[in-house]
């Protein structure tokens, strides 16, 4: 594994996420004082709470704040669930299933598990947590560690054999973590962006995960997850800016839309549609979902939380699905002192 800087790509249409080439700033629309608008768009509250989802196809994986684990399909209302098992007895943070249908779990200080028989067993696969994971086209899976201690450093590891062993491949002594990693199938590219540390920054690799280009770091360049559009990548920030860029994989050109200073949970989107949900960093905010039916062109505020009276992540919409379903669904929940769940999606 090697690791180069990208610097001297800043304008090629190739690596596109340069933030020194070509932004484009249009008064940066601040979001924060925006109204909540659903105009174009089906928003459902979820008689259900989860604490983790993941979509695939119809099948979307609802872990709940218990650990019980529950498969239901997307195409009806009124099917049963199946019980997929209790990967454990917490609140979880990281919900994947691979292409092969294993689930993979995990939580805060607990190792990646998984499962091959449909939640009957889970063993552990990966004695690290984790946030988030991904599969490339060939099967390979990668895994970001998610840990804050003196012991450990941002490292994202790959599995050929669908999560029996697993390699480091990529790792960075001067952070603690991986906030995301991503498989971009139409260009086939992987993405990570690293954090908590201060060389925060993002990279990516086109021969999966074997070198790397560094695509920014420093203080002001943290992310915490990216999605792929059709001829745009969107990024949300981790690093208080309240921004959110949306970069055209043609030109290379960055808009920006602003948030305040809130911290981006998430970014999930389709081919044309984006989902972002935010987190508050400070007492008087409200965290908020948008969404842009554009590819990250406009942005609208579809959802809102009660204005907070403290801080650091103590209301957000988190627990995203990863992917749409197959009916274009995203789900999410909207975490506080109560947590409530929901679905979304553009009305064709």
């Amino acid at each position: 594994m090697t690791l180069h800087r990208a610097r001297s790509l800043v304008c090629l249409a190739l690596f596109p996420l340069f933030t020194s080439c070509g932004i484009v700033n249009f008064g940066v629309p601040d979001m924060s004082a925006t109204p909540v608008d659903t105009t174009g768009f089906e928003i459902q509250p979820l008689p259900i709470t989860f604490a983790a989802s993941f979509a695939r196809g119809n099948d979307v994986y609802l872990l709940h704040p218990s650990g019980n684990l529950w498969k239901y399909n997307d195409n009806t209302d009124d099917a049963i669930p199946i019980h997929m098992g209790r990967p454990f007895d917490v609140w979880g943070r990281c919900l994947f299933v691979s292409k092969t249908g294993a689930i993979f779990a995990s939580a805060t200080g607990l190792p990646l598990v998984r499962s091959t028989d449909d939640g009957r067993t889970y063993q552990t696969s990966l004695n690290i947590p984790v946030w988030r994971m991904d599969e490339d086209d060939a099967g390979n899976l990668y895994a970001g560690n998610y840990t804050k201690d003196a012991a450990h450093v941002a490292t994202l590891y790959k599995s050929t054999d669908g999560g029996d062993t697993w390699t480091t491949g990529w790792q960075d002594a001067a952070n603690h973590h991986v906030h995301t990693v991503r498989w971009d199938d139409r260009v086939k590219r992987l993405y990570i962006a690293y954090g908590d540390g201060p060389t925060r920054g993002q990279a990516v690799s086109t021969d999966r995960g074997a070198t790397w280009e560094i695509l920014d770091s420093g203080p002001d360049q943290g992310h915490t997850d990216v999605a792929f559009c059709q001829d745009s990548i969107v990024w949300a920030s981790d690093d208080q800016s309240g921004r959110v860029e949306s970069i055209d994989k043609r030109t290379g050109r960055t808009r920006l839309v602003d948030v305040s200073s809130q911290f981006m949970w998430f970014a999930v989107s389709d081919a044309r549609q984006v989902f972002v949900g935010t987190a508050v960093s400070r007492a008087g905010q409200r965290a908020c979902l948008l969404a842009s039916r554009d590819q990250g062109q406009t942005w609208q505020k579809v959802l809102e939380s009660p204005e907070v009276a403290t801080k650091d992540y103590s209301d957000g919409m988190g627990s995203e699905s990863r992917y749409l379903s197959a009916n274009r669904w995203l789900y999410f929940s909207r975490v506080g002192n109560t947590i409530q769940s929901y679905r979304i999606r553009a009305i064709p």
